[in-house]
C-alpha cells in the first residue's frame, strides 16, 4: 500500500514538473512578446520623430 502511494506521489510530482516547464515556456514567450512590443514602440517613436522633423522643415520654409 505504501509503495502504491509513493508511486502516485511520484506521478504527481512528474506532472507538477511538466506544468512548471510549460509555465516557464509561457513566461519565455511573454518575454519575447514584450521585446517585440518594445521594438515596435521604438519604431513608432522614430516615425514620429521623422514626422516632427518634416513638419519643422515645412514650417521653416514657409
Amino acid at each position: 500500500m505504501l509503495a502504491v502511494r509513493c508511486q502516485l506521489l511520484a506521478v504527481r510530482c512528474q506532472l507538477l514538473a511538466v506544468r512548471c516547464q510549460l509555465l516557464a515556456v509561457r513566461f519565455q514567450l511573454l518575454a519575447v512578446r514584450c521585446q517585440l512590443l518594445a521594438v515596435c514602440c521604438q519604431l513608432l517613436d522614430v516615425r514620429f520623430q521623422i514626422l516632427v522633423v518634416r513638419f519643422l522643415m515645412l514650417t521653416s520654409s514657409l
